[in-house]
């Protein structure tokens, strides 16, 4: 495939899936969250990310065109498993620490759902990483400078987010608290990640473990 042809389908994919993903979060969520019990409204939740997120990015992968680490070396490549574990303690640390500063203790959040750890942070974990880790920062990498594509893909991974802030009215306290900036920096980690293992399996084990401490301990 030439540059220009790759460069294409990557900016067609970008703006095909910004826009399905809008779309779900405005007009098709809403309705899930209202008409179906809790559980199997984050079940079906599940499965239209999978089909929205996971499975286009999972097949653009696979043809392994324009990409700079191939399928399926990206879920098999050897790793030093023993660092990413410390990074992702280093997380937990980080995180719980966060927490007794903010409510004087490290406790779980009485507003905890066990349902919550399917959605927000095993399917999360996998889906987010897939698209802009696996697929988005994996092409880019190709075609731009490592750097430019991580913060490409990073600024990217920070306005996937805006639907939900929006829907969730939560959008004016992540710009004036700098949320946003956290998501970002989140980012530029996961990427760096990614391009020092060369396995994606590594970026969704950190994703994960920054998304299990903040739903279980700040609600």
């Amino acid at each position: 495939m030439s540059q220009k042809k790759s460069f294409n389908q990557l900016i067609i994919y970008i703006i095909l899936f910004f826009f399905i993903w809008n779309v779900y979060e405005f007009v098709v969520k809403p309705p899930i969250m209202m008409n179906f019990p809790s559980i199997i409204g984050t079940l079906i939740q599940s499965v239209i990310k999978i089909g929205v997120w996971t499975v286009p990015s999972f097949l653009l992968i696979k043809k392994n065109e324009g990409i700079a680490i191939h399928y399926p070396a990206l879920f098999q490549q050897k790793t030093k498993w023993s660092r990413w574990l410390i990074v992702a303690l280093a997380i937990v640390v980080y995180l719980l620490m966060i927490s007794y500063i903010q409510y004087g203790n490290i406790a779980i959040r009485a507003s905890f759902r066990p349902i919550s750890l399917i959605n927000a942070v095993l399917f999360v974990g996998i889906t987010e990483e897939l698209v802009f880790r696996g697929w988005i920062l994996n092409s880019l990498l190709t075609k731009v400078s490592k750097w430019n594509a991580v913060i490409l893909s990073s600024i990217l991974f920070v306005f996937i987010h805006f639907p939900t802030w929006i829907y969730t009215g939560t959008l004016n306290g992540i710009i004036s608290s700098g949320g946003f900036i956290q998501v970002f920096i989140l980012g530029i980690l996961f990427s760096w990640s990614f391009m020092k293992s060369k396995n994606i399996f590594v970026p969704m084990l950190l994703h994960m473990t920054w998304n299990l401490i903040n739903t279980m301990f700040y609600g």
